[in-house]
C-alpha cells in the first residue's frame, strides 16, 4: 500500500472529487492520506475536496521542493498514525490475555504489565509506573533459572522456552514455576523487550513426579 496518494483535481474521465470518493469507500486505502494538486484556491473546492478525504493541498503552478517536502511530512505522519494504532491494538491483547506480559526498555525499566504479570510480580500500581528495574522486581520473589542464562539479561538475549522464574516451596505452598520467553522490538526509537510469563507449575510438577 502506498503511504501517500498524489492526486490531480482536474483529470479527463474522473476527476479528483470522484478518486476521493472511490478511495474512501476501499477499506484498506481509506487511511491513506491524499495530497491534492489543484489550480482552485476558493473555499467551496477545498471544503469540497476536505468532504471528500483530502487531507492537504497544493496550488499550481506548484514548487517542487514543497512538494517534496508535503509528500514525506504526510507519508511520515500516516506511518505514525499507523504505528500507535498496531500500538493500541498490540496493547488490547496483550491487556487480555491469561499469560503475564512486560513491556521494559533495554535498561530494564517497566514501561506496561498487563494484569496477570502484575499479579504474578506483585505490582499493585495502576497509573505510576515501578521505579525499580524489572531484574529487582523479580530478585524479590524469584530465583532465576538457569542463573547462568540470566547473567548477561538484558544485553544478552533469553533462550526461547528454556528460562524460568521459581518461587521457591515452602511449608504452606509448593514450588511455583514460570516460563520466560521475550521478544525484542527495534525501531527508530527506543528498543524494547516483551517478556511473556506463562504458569507452568503444573507441567513441571507432573514431570518431576513422573
Amino acid at each position: 500500500l502506498p503511504d501517500v496518494i498524489l492526486l490531480d483535481l482536474m483529470m479527463p474521465g474522473m476527476d479528483g472529487y470522484e478518486v476521493c470518493a472511490q478511495l474512501q469507500a476501499d477499506p484498506a486505502l481509506a487511511e491513506i492520506p491524499i495530497l491534492m494538486i489543484t489550480a482552485y484556491s476558493d473555499r467551496k473546492s477545498r471544503m469540497r475536496a476536505i468532504a471528500a478525504g483530502v487531507d492537504d493541498f497544493i496550488a499550481k503552478p506548484f514548487d517542487g521542493i514543497e512538494l517534496l517536502a508535503r509528500l514525506r511530512t504526510n507519508a511520515r505522519l500516516n506511518r505514525y498514525r499507523r504505528l500507535v494504532d498496531e500500538r493500541l491494538r498490540f496493547r488490547w491483547v496483550l491487556d487480555r490475555s491469561n499469560d503475564g506480559y512486560v513491556i521494559v526498555d533495554m535498561a530494564g525499566n517497566v514501561i506496561h504489565a498487563n494484569e496477570p504479570a502484575k499479579m504474578y510480580l506483585s505490582l499493585d500500581y495502576t497509573d505510576v509506573l515501578p521505579t525499580e528495574s524489572i531484574t529487582s522486581i523479580i530478585a524479590r520473589t524469584y530465583r532465576l533459572e538457569p542463573p547462568d542464562a540470566w547473567s548477561n539479561w538484558p544485553d544478552t538475549a533469553l533462550e526461547d522456552n528454556r528460562c524460568y522464574l521459581v518461587k521457591p516451596e515452602t511449608i504452606t505452598a509448593p514450588a511455583f514455576w514460570l516460563n520466560v520467553c521475550e521478544q525484542r522490538i527495534a525501531g527508530k526509537g527506543a528498543a524494547h523487550i516483551v517478556l511473556q510469563l506463562r504458569d507452568v507449575t503444573e507441567a513441571v510438577t507432573a514431570r518431576a513426579e513422573m
